[in-house]
């Protein structure tokens, strides 16, 4: 009974130790997020109600989170690389977070 018991343990230590990994989609702070995009991404995206129309044709975050392809982790990835139509910018990893949680929250449920 006893390594029942300690069998039934380590398996619950191991699916939590998991929990974290499986969720890696949720990381990062959507105000914040707002925060830089709103200094770093509206002069090209749309994003939000009352935000004034961008002056170039650049997706808006409610296009891009709604891609069948947009993931978090994609999401994530593509602001850690430089895009020719896009300006430079230097994210820190926890702004990368935050812009990308602030996008997906844009995602229709």
């Amino acid at each position: 009974m006893r390594v029942l018991t300690l069998l039934a343990l380590a398996l619950s230590l191991a699916v939590a130790g998991l929990t974290p990994s499986m969720a890696q989609d949720q990381i990062g702070d959507i105000v914040a997020g707002r925060r830089l995009a709103e200094g770093w991404c509206n002069a090209c995206h749309a994003g939000d109600p009352g935000i004034p129309e961008p002056a170039m044709a650049a997706p808006t975050f409610a296009d891009i989170a709604n891609r069948r392809s947009t993931t978090p982790f994609r999401l994530r990835a593509f602001l850690r690389s430089s895009h020719a139509a896009m300006p430079a910018y230097f994210l820190t990893p926890d702004e990368i977070d935050d812009v990308a949680a602030f996008i997906m929250s844009h995602k229709r449920r």
